[in-house]
């Protein structure tokens, strides 16, 4: 409990520190564009290695074994195509956030209605963050699960209006550095001191319980999720300059990738040593946490506390940028720190409808990759001087969204692969038949 004072203390203190010099909304959300490659690559680190990855890909393995990697090896693959084919038109843009950039690329109304779809599918991502920070509190506080939600809600709200984007890039390098350096001692720590037999682990990406079925939809959906994202753009957005923005990505990618490896490892090797029928959001906060030393047993929470913050801070600037700049189109400062409140409220009620924390990042992926991503990067990659036509762009758009939407709510997953692929023929006939450049709104420059 002392241990998680003191963390919350610091965080809150860095949190404050930017505070005093935030003064305006490029300062809150892209970070005055500023930030070197170290900062921006290990901001994106600590924020794709959130609840989902610690959490949720810890329990996956447990249950699936060593395939649970394309978990995040999906997410390398995605991150790849943005660095070659996005990073630098992003990097040049002079917009705040993404849907910003389609203004210019495809058109307001194409804008607007990415923005709403963004807005419900972070607030579900959201909602996973709040739920795994919870499974660590409790732990930490002995406190019932609800509880702990509300406490774990109000410490990351409290540190993400403070700041904003700025206070998160200096945080997260500090906690990619723990989160990656925790999950070695701790494999390290099984290998070499409780004797799990490293020679039986099956090094497999297939089997019995992961197929060709399940990797399509990892490699499409979830992979998909990370060649277009309002969150990772936000970073290379934060990026001094284009060097720097490519430079981020290509760090980011190898840490991610070592990451996945590590967290992978552990839900494997504690097989050994876990007999019990459990639930698989429980693997890392209560089973494997009940293996290790006290020592160790400590520096695995703060692991997965700073794993989740580093997400959940991301999940919310990301929300309310993206409704105050693209839907409310506000330059108040105090608005956007208001609608980080308010979205943050919205995803601690969408904890209590039931769904485990993979059940919300399927659920959020579904909808957003489903009818954003095709748009977005057939626009950006096609671009001439002529954007793509909007009416079928904005039907690619609801198409594969509503087929994406049907996925999430009826969990028939395949109507998410239907979804892509919708809005990808649809975006490529947009793409055919270019509407001529009308307007003279200046994004990229």
């Amino acid at each position: 409990m002392v241990i998680l004072g003191v963390y919350a203390l610091f965080l809150l203190w860095l949190g404050y520190t930017e505070y005093k010099k935030v003064r305006s909304v490029g300062h809150f959300v892209v970070s005055s564009r500023n930030a070197p490659w170290y900062l921006v690559g290990g901001s994106i680190i600590a924020s794709c290695i959130g609840g989902s990855a610690t959490i949720g890909t810890g329990g996956l393995s447990y249950e699936i074994g060593f395939a649970a990697i394309w978990w995040l090896l999906s997410a390398v693959c995605g991150f790849i195509l943005l660095t070659v084919f996005l990073a630098k038109k992003v990097s040049n843009s002079k917009a705040l956030t993404m849907p910003q950039m389609l203004e210019y690329y495809i058109g307001k109304r194409a804008r607007f209605i990415a923005s709403i779809v963004i807005v419900i599918a972070w607030s579900a991502i959201l909602a996973a963050q709040f739920s795994a920070a919870a499974r660590i509190i409790a732990s930490i506080a002995n406190l019932p699960f609800q509880t702990a939600l509300f406490v774990g809600a109000f410490l990351i709200v409290g540190y993400s209006i403070l700041g904003g984007q700025a206070s998160i890039l200096r945080s997260d390098l500090i906690q990619t550095i723990i989160i990656l350096s925790g999950f070695l001692l701790i494999v390290l720590w099984f290998i070499f001191f409780k004797g799990a037999p490293i020679q039986s682990v099956k090094f497999e990406f297939f089997n019995e319980k992961f197929g060709f079925d399940t990797w399509s939809y990892y490699m499409v959906i979830l992979g998909g999720s990370y060649v277009v994202c309002p969150m990772l753009f936000a970073r290379i957005l934060s990026a001094k300059n284009e060097k720097h923005a490519v430079g981020g990505a290509l760090f980011a990618a190898v840490g991610i990738l070592l990451g996945s490896f590590l967290v992978v490892m552990v839900g494997v090797l504690s097989k050994n040593f876990i007999t019990a029928d459990t639930l698989s959001d429980t693997i890392l906060t209560n089973e494997i946490f009940q293996l290790l030393p006290v020592s160790l047993g400590l520096v695995l929470l703060i692991v997965l506390l700073s794993a989740i913050i580093s997400s959940a801070d991301s999940c919310l600037i990301t929300a309310s940028s993206v409704f105050c700049n693209d839907i409310l189109r506000t330059k108040s400062l105090a608005t956007y720190r208001l609608f980080t409140v308010v979205f943050a409220a919205a995803a601690l009620a969408l904890t209590f409808c039931g769904k485990n924390i993979l059940g919300f990042l399927f659920a959020a992926n579904d909808i957003y990759v489903s009818g954003i991503v095709a748009p977005v990067f057939i626009a950006m990659v096609t671009y001439n001087g002529r954007r793509m036509n909007e009416k079928l762009a904005i039907a690619a758009i609801v198409a594969g969204g509503g087929l994406g939407f049907y996925a999430a709510v009826s969990d028939i997953k395949y109507y998410s692969m239907l979804g892509v692929l919708a809005a990808l023929v649809l975006s490529l006939i947009a793409a055919f038949v270019k509407d001529k450049q009308t307007d003279t709104v200046t994004i990229v420059s």
